[in-house]
């Protein structure tokens, strides 16, 4: 039986002024640096292979942190990236509430629903989440491994791996870390 730890990456500036970063990469902010070395230290004692990271800075950046603690090397997946919110980016979450409140609530309530102006769709992020997850759950299927992504790809990947729905509502304030057993089949349990 394998193991996947997924990992949510420390804080950005973004994050910490509740602003869509979306494809933007961003570095981890002081914040985020001491939540990526808590987590370290959290996941320090479970026994693992391998160490990956989401594209993008703040990911690789606490992944790294993370896999010094298991005297490992983080392999980047750049097909792991999270979702482009298109003229979205950058923009707090209270002005877009603002500015169009009946869309911010459908997306609120059902993000598959929504698709950002130049962004991308839920289900075309969902698409990239199972072409790059299934290989490591056959590679890993009788071990354990991390994969720190950021939000909301992490939540993406967790609806994936729960088999639970993309299109209804996300929690706000998940656990920065879950533990996913999966069987030889390459299919979480």
């Amino acid at each position: 039986m394998g193991r996947i730890i997924l990992a949510r990456s420390g804080m950005t500036e973004y994050d910490e002024d509740e602003r869509i970063a979306g494809s933007l990469d961003m570095p981890l902010s002081p914040k985020g640096i001491a939540e990526a070395e808590d987590l370290a230290r959290d996941l320090k004692s479970f026994q693992v292979e391998a160490v990956y990271a989401a594209a993008g800075e703040a990911a690789l950046a606490t992944a790294k942190l993370v896999a010094e603690e298991h005297d490992l090397k983080v392999r980047q997946l750049p097909e792991l990236r999270n979702q482009n919110f298109g003229c979205w980016e950058g923009l707090r979450l209270e002005d877009l509430r603002r500015m169009q409140p009946r869309v911010y609530k459908l997306w609120e309530e059902n993000p598959c629903s929504v698709e950002p102006p130049n962004g991308e769709m839920v289900d075309e992020v969902k698409i990239r989440v199972e072409k790059a997850l299934k290989p490591l759950l056959k590679k890993h299927d009788d071990a354990g491994f991390i994969l720190v992504a950021p939000d909301p790809l992490r939540k993406l990947i967790r609806c994936w791996l729960k088999r639970t729905a993309a299109d209804l509502p996300w929690e706000t304030n998940g656990p920065l870390w879950e533990t996913f057993d999966f069987g030889a089949t390459a299919k979480p349990v």
